[in-house]
């Protein structure tokens, strides 16, 4: 069996999007999560982090690091659509008319874009 592979770029790309909305440096969130700067540089380069400044970025960010593994990828697939709608459904920023017109786009783009469409559409 293979061994599992942590998707660092995923998992960068998400820190990105939480660092982005608090507007802080990668030097901050560096600071705040107590890992080093040089492990952020080295994770931007595609080095994998240690478990223990994945665990600490993932608690700053409250991100599920194991998200960010294929194999849960695949169980989590199903149920990714149904969580991302609920957090703009949730969000306070946002109405309920602009929370639906995402949620429409986001599905609309995620059949046209996601693996299983590929697939088929390249099977034609």
């Amino acid at each position: 069996m293979a061994s599992p592979r942590f998707d660092v770029n995923g998992f960068r790309a998400a820190l990105d999007s939480v660092r982005r909305d608090r507007g802080m440096t990668w030097r901050q969130v560096a600071s705040e999560a107590d890992v080093s700067a040089s492990s952020l540089t080295r994770m931007a380069q595609g080095s994998r982090p240690d478990i223990d400044t994945v665990a600490s970025l993932a608690a700053w960010a409250s991100l599920d690091a194991t998200a960010f593994f294929p194999q849960q990828r695949q169980l989590k697939r199903e149920n990714s659509l149904t969580t991302v709608t609920a957090y703009l459904h949730s969000d306070p920023s946002l109405t309920p008319a602009a929370a639906s017109a995402l949620e429409q786009l986001l599905r609309a783009t995620y059949s046209q874009l996601s693996v299983d469409a590929t697939d088929h559409s390249e099977k034609e």
